[in-house]
């Protein structure tokens, strides 16, 4: 069974209260260590977690590097969220730090669960002892393989989010319109709606 570590904490408003409460590892980043690949993997959480978060990402590398002289950073959609071009940077900048570790930082073109089955399909490689070039390839067979649909029950995330206009969010919901929305090709996209 692979160690688990949460080797950032999110924060973000959820609850009542101040508004800021710890997010647990499940909605941030978790780094999974095998013996020869570490994985670092981004979740999906709270819209508010990002630039915070993302200038960790060195720190996660050298800790990483402890355990496991191969690094596989796993990543939500760059079209989603700028933690692939950080953890891009941060790769560059980690190779005269790091001179003996591989660091490898993959887009997984989508987020919610289907980046979790790319990633368990690169753990199920990495803890079979495969090396990191097929660990990376385990993982694109996957990405080929899986895909996203989504059904949501409100559009007021997707306003808060910035991503439509609130005139939107408030049609939706006075029309009970439940959008079917999927990630294709790193973005999301519409495909449907229906109503309750």
């Amino acid at each position: 069974m692979p160690n688990i570590n949460p080797p950032f904490e999110a924060t973000g408003n959820i609850g009542e209260g101040d508004g800021t409460q710890q997010i647990t590892n499940n909605h941030g980043y978790n780094r999974i260590e095998y013996h020869s690949v570490t994985l670092l993997l981004t979740f999906c959480g709270d819209n508010k977690t990002g630039h915070k978060q993302v200038s960790r990402i060195p720190q996660a590398y050298r800790e990483a590097s402890q355990q496991a002289k191969n690094i596989l950073f796993i990543t939500v959609s760059v079209k989603l969220s700028a933690v692939y071009n950080v953890a891009m940077t941060a790769k560059e900048q980690a190779k005269a730090e790091l001179p003996q570790t591989s660091i490898e930082v993959l887009d997984s073109y989508t987020a919610t669960a289907t980046e979790g089955f790319i990633a368990l399909a690169a753990a199920r490689a990495a803890a079979a002892g495969k090396s990191l070039a097929e660990v990376i390839k385990a993982a694109e067979e996957m990405m080929e393989k899986a895909s996203t649909v989504i059904l949501l029950d409100t559009m007021r995330h997707v306003y808060r989010s910035g991503r439509i206009p609130k005139v939107a969010s408030q049609a939706a919901s006075i029309l009970n319109i439940r959008p079917i929305l999927t990630i294709s090709s790193g973005a999301v996209r519409f495909i449907g709606a229906v109503r309750n």
